[in-house]
């Protein structure tokens, strides 16, 4: 009768053993951090959720408070575009008061302003005038004359245009001769700001016959205002 090594056999289904045991060890330990990872990849979602549902909550929040002041802003909006306005009207405003004010300085007194028209786009003036003699006319001339630190004014390229006389008197013992005239001139832009020029200038009178400058009688049509 054969011999059987039962003690080979055992052995061999010991280690066959200790090997599913491994094997079912290192399954269980896949398993656990396979599940912990699936745990860990759903608490992570659902807490990205809870922070984005946040946000949109918060953007909602601030949509509605934005709706609730827009009235205020837009209020604000166009206050800011009126205060620009208001700049531009002010920095552009055109004023008479600097130019008549020059004017009533320059002109001599012994000279009557019979009209004056004139306008803002073409800066140019035209002014009738009576006057004793045409002496007065040349110094009227010269005085409004703008001469670089001597006679410093708003105006230049005064003309003098369509010289006439007429006899004025009360009783034949007064008679005396007036003369009219027209003066054509331009004004400087600042003449039209509120800037005062230096008032170190005086005004400039003749007493010779003939004007420091010539008088240029020229005819012209009438400035239309």
């Amino acid at each position: 009768m054969p011999k059987i090594n039962l003690a080979q056999e055992t052995m061999r289904n010991q280690a066959i053993a200790r090997r599913r045991k491994v094997v079912y060890f290192f399954s269980v330990v896949v398993l656990v951090i396979v599940g912990a990872v699936y745990l860990s990849s759903i608490l992570l979602t659902k807490n990205e959720e809870g922070k984005l549902a946040e946000v949109n909550l918060r953007i909602k929040s601030l949509e509605q408070e934005l709706k609730s002041r827009e009235p205020s802003a837009k209020q604000i909006k166009a206050f800011s575009v009126r205060l620009v306005n208001v700049e531009g009207l002010l920095k552009n405003h055109t004023r008479w008061s600097t130019t008549l004010g020059e004017l009533e300085r320059l002109v001599l007194p012994t000279v009557s302003i019979l009209g004056l028209s004139g306008g803002t786009d073409s800066k140019e003036i035209s002014m009738d005038i009576q006057l004793p003699s045409i002496e007065t006319a040349a110094d009227l001339v010269v005085s409004l004359e703008n001469e670089a630190k001597s006679n410093e004014t708003f105006f230049s390229n005064v003309i003098a245009s369509s010289l006439g006389s007429t006899s004025s008197s009360n009783s034949t013992l007064n008679a005396s001769t007036i003369f009219a005239t027209k003066l054509k001139f331009t004004v400087k832009p600042e003449g039209f700001l509120d800037k005062n020029i230096s008032t170190s200038t005086e005004v400039i009178t003749s007493n010779s016959p003939a004007p420091a400058s010539p008088v240029v009688v020229t005819p012209v049509n009438p400035l239309i205002p």
